[in-house]
């Protein structure tokens, strides 16, 4: 018995292109559907929150903490913030670091821009809006939060100690 290898060639050239085809479709099918894209997360600064609703400046302990400002965002690097404190007419704006979502101040730098900058009187409490600003250079955009505000008591600024001997 002879065995026809015409008819074996010609069956395995049809599956070769049934495979083929049947490839081309599925490359065709899956390139057709369009991009779902991720949704970016909403470039806003809801709101913020103080740690302390008052803060009494303490000038002999001027590397403790005074107050942290923090609100709720996600960490990125190429959105920049700056917080903009405020004294009626007076106001300072403090750059944060690039991805940070919250400032921390120590009782000296709080109290170097009380006194200082915002031209507050020592030992009266006075009232401290806080703003805090967004924005993304590349792109042109900013957002503002709504703005809080806290009691502060500014300290004396100078030395911590009037006379200080090295033995």
């Amino acid at each position: 018995m002879k065995f026809n290898w015409k008819i074996r060639l010609s069956a395995s050239k049809q599956l070769g292109n049934i495979l083929l085809w049947g490839v081309c479709l599925i490359m065709v099918q899956s390139c057709s559907k369009e991009l779902d894209a991720p949704n970016p997360l909403p470039f806003e600064i809801t709101d913020i929150t103080a740690s302390a609703d008052k803060v009494v400046i303490n000038p002999s302990k001027p590397s403790e903490d005074a107050l942290t400002v923090s609100w709720p965002a996600f960490s990125n690097s190429m959105i920049s913030y700056k917080i903009i404190l405020a004294n009626g007419e007076q106001r300072d704006i403090v750059a944060v670091p690039s991805g940070a979502i919250s400032k921390r101040f120590t009782q000296g730098e709080l109290n170097a821009i009380l006194v200082e900058k915002l031209k507050m009187t020592v030992n009266v409490e006075s009232k401290l809006d806080i703003t805090v600003l967004g924005l993304i250079p590349s792109k042109t955009l900013s957002t503002t939060s709504k703005t809080i505000s806290i009691q502060v008591v500014p300290g004396p600024v100078g030395a911590a100690y009037a006379s200080l001997w090295v033995v």
